[in-house]
């Protein structure tokens, strides 16, 4: 059993770290509004907020895994801990794991719509930085084939 200052300095640690993640994923929300913006000084600003926020995230993961260590977790996934906790840190440590898990889907969820923004933004200024080269994988070349009558695979005949 973990003693009870290591597990004290733990949870408090993910406090900071859920925290953290907070404000992280207000910032994707914002670097998504500014890629769609267009404006490139705060597509600029929201490039360098975001690369501060991964290194500051490698900190806190590090951090983390040391603390989970030193405090007889490690090894186990955040809910593991949570049925090892006090009984009376459950209730609290389940309400923060429930904010932490929703903080990181939504980071997720506002990354993989800023990158698929910057990808149509980069299709429309140039596809081909964007767009594999090769016969077939362009989109745009299996359009013109078909316009100039060279099929496509609905018109192949088997």
């Amino acid at each position: 059993m973990p003693s009870a200052k290591a597990h004290d300095e733990f949870v408090s640690f993910m406090v900071d770290y859920t925290a953290f993640l907070a404000r992280m994923r207000a910032d994707e929300n914002d670097k998504l509004a500014a890629l769609s913006s267009r404006e490139l000084s705060r597509i600029e600003h929201s490039i360098s907020v975001s690369q501060a926020n991964a290194k500051q995230l490698g900190n806190f993961e590090a951090r983390r895994q040391a603390l989970q260590a030193a405090a007889g977790y490690e090894g186990l996934t955040f809910r593991q801990l949570i049925e090892l906790a006090p009984d009376e840190d459950q209730d609290r440590l389940w309400q923060l794991f429930t904010r932490f898990e929703g903080s990181v889907a939504e980071i997720r969820f506002f990354n993989d719509k800023s990158m698929a923004v910057a990808r149509d933004n980069m299709i429309e200024i140039d596809p081909a930085s964007v767009l594999p080269s090769g016969k077939g994988n362009n989109p745009y070349e299996r359009i013109r084939e078909k316009q100039n009558g060279q099929g496509g695979i609905l018109e192949t005949k088997v």
